[in-house]
């Protein structure tokens, strides 16, 4: 949680408050290759979060996708892309630590987070079990 919630926005923030600053004219002129390396990512870290078999995997790859997204609003260049960036790391940073939360809850009650072990957690018992007891 402390990883993908804290962490890697600490990066970005370091690129966005520090490194953009020192280096403006590099930046716009290595831009082109940066945007395309970025949706390279999007789309290949994308493609591996789909093929995880487990939930942290899946969160994880996830999590790494969205960086790609907030790098690249950075790496856009202009106040719009700017600021959503900024506001998608807050956001970022808070969902994806519930989410863990609630990976790590879900596996110390079911012991796995396989999802081929958890086969559904929206069975009709379960949710009639649900329906009665609520």
């Amino acid at each position: 949680m402390l990883h993908a919630g804290v962490l890697k926005k600490f990066g970005l923030y370091g690129l966005l408050r520090i490194a953009l600053p020192l280096m403006p004219e590099a930046a716009r002129q290595w831009s082109w290759l940066l945007l395309a390396l970025l949706v390279g990512n999007i789309i290949f870290v994308g493609l591996a979060t789909i093929a995880q078999k487990q939930l942290d995997l899946t969160l994880g790859y996830s999590s790494v996708m969205h960086m790609g997204y907030i790098f690249l609003g950075i790496a856009s260049s202009n106040i719009i892309g700017v600021d959503g960036a900024a506001l998608l790391m807050l956001a970022h940073g808070l969902s994806i630590a519930a989410l863990f939360a609630i990976a790590g809850e879900l596996r110390k009650q079911t012991g796995t987070l396989d999802y081929r072990d958890l086969g559904g957690l929206s069975q009709v018992d379960a949710v009639a079990q649900l329906l009665v007891l609520g």
